[in-house]
């Protein structure tokens, strides 16, 4: 009987964490991510989306990757920031990597640039063809 009772106040303990767990998570601002990687495939044609990679590595548990944002400044430039949030709150001091997609659209036969904004104020510059 005992044993009956302490299972009931466990499950009415997980079922009271998972139904007002989020009513505590900690506020998430966003934040600009270092991207450490960008890989341009060879092969871009002008027909399909191009897809590029981007990678980098997020400093403490309580960054997360967001999204990319793209902006095409006019047909063959293109800037693209790595978006992230970070949680206000107690953190692990641990390094965690992250590989993404990032999609840049169908884009006109010529050669483009795209310049990557870092958290840090950089900018890099990719240079690429689309056949």
């Amino acid at each position: 009987m005992r044993a009956f009772f302490y299972a009931l106040l466990i499950l009415t303990a997980a079922s009271e964490l998972s139904v007002h767990g989020d009513i505590n998570k900690p506020p998430r601002r966003e934040v600009t991510l270092s991207l450490t990687s960008v890989f341009i495939p060879p092969n871009l044609t002008s027909t399909e989306d191009a897809i590029i990679y981007v990678g980098g590595i997020l400093p403490d548990s309580c960054y997360e990757w967001s999204r990319a944002e793209v902006l095409s400044v006019t047909p063959f430039e293109h800037d693209l920031r790595a978006v992230g949030t970070h949680a206000q709150t107690m953190c692990l001091m641990v390094v965690k990597e992250f590989n993404e997609e990032v999609h840049l659209g169908i884009l006109q036969s010529g050669n483009h640039l795209l310049r990557v904004y870092s958290k840090e104020g950089e900018i890099t510059q990719h240079q690429f063809h689309v056949n």
